[in-house]
């Protein structure tokens, strides 16, 4: 919450499964949040939408690298 470099960034954060379920959600408040993630599942998930495979590297100049 609050502002960083010219952004107002308004709080109540949240953490999804890669299915889209939310599996917590900030208060609004200046808190943090400790979230267990399946890895498993999120492997899965990048396995099926072959999230790797179809990404370009060479249109992300400096901010990918191998």
């Amino acid at each position: 919450m609050g502002l960083c470099g010219g952004n107002d960034f308004g709080g109540r954060s949240i953490v999804c499964s890669p299915n889209g379920d939310i599996l917590a959600e900030a208060s609004g408040e200046s808190d943090g949040l400790f979230v267990d993630i399946d890895l498993d599942l999120v492997d899965e998930t990048r396995d099926f939408l072959q999230i790797f495979e179809k990404r370009l590297p060479q249109l992300y100049g400096d901010l990918c690298s191998k």
